[in-house]
């Protein structure tokens, strides 16, 4: 869909830019502006097209980037209001995460995650990708120093994008 729409935004920036330099070139023909003059509007038309295109992609991806770690931040809190963060980073063996309700907003955020993989770094799909496991096999997911360090992350991220929202 996302191509689709990248694609749609190319085809009407290049038809604005033809139209524009058209029109440039008919008043340039007739002396209404100079040829310098047709040129230096075209070309700021070009840029203009350029960047709104640029900045109105960098907010949409902003925007699902905040819808994702959203969902993965209130998750995060469920889970350190289970086991409190300090405690799980202290433990070095770590407890058991047996809310059945969070392995459902787990899955949900699994979704999101496969939908949104791009987002992400490798590190971050193995990650929930371990988890995914151990809720399978186990029924249940281990939080640790290592996944709390890692939910860590993903809510710092979230306060950075949270900064930005438009």
């Amino acid at each position: 869909m996302s191509e689709i729409k990248s694609e749609i935004k190319a085809v009407l920036i290049a038809v604005s830019v033809s139209l524009i330099v058209g029109l440039l070139a008919v008043a340039s023909h007739f002396g209404v502006l100079s040829l310098a003059e047709a040129v230096q509007i075209a070309i700021t038309a070009l840029l203009s097209s350029l960047f709104s295109s640029f900045f109105t992609s960098w907010f949409q991806t902003r925007r699902e980037k905040m819808r994702v770690y959203s969902a993965i931040h209130a998750m995060i809190v469920k889970i350190n209001t289970k086991i409190p963060r300090e405690r799980a980073l202290r433990l070095t063996v770590g407890e058991w995460m047996r809310d059945p309700s969070i392995n459902f907003d787990f899955y949900s955020i699994l979704a999101l995650v496969k939908q949104h993989s791009d987002k992400f770094s490798k590190e971050d799909l193995e990650m929930c990708f371990k988890i995914e496991k151990e809720i399978l096999e186990k029924g249940s997911f281990f939080v640790g120093q290592e996944e709390q360090t890692w939910f860590d992350k993903l809510d710092a991220e979230y306060d950075r994008l949270k900064k930005w929202a438009v």
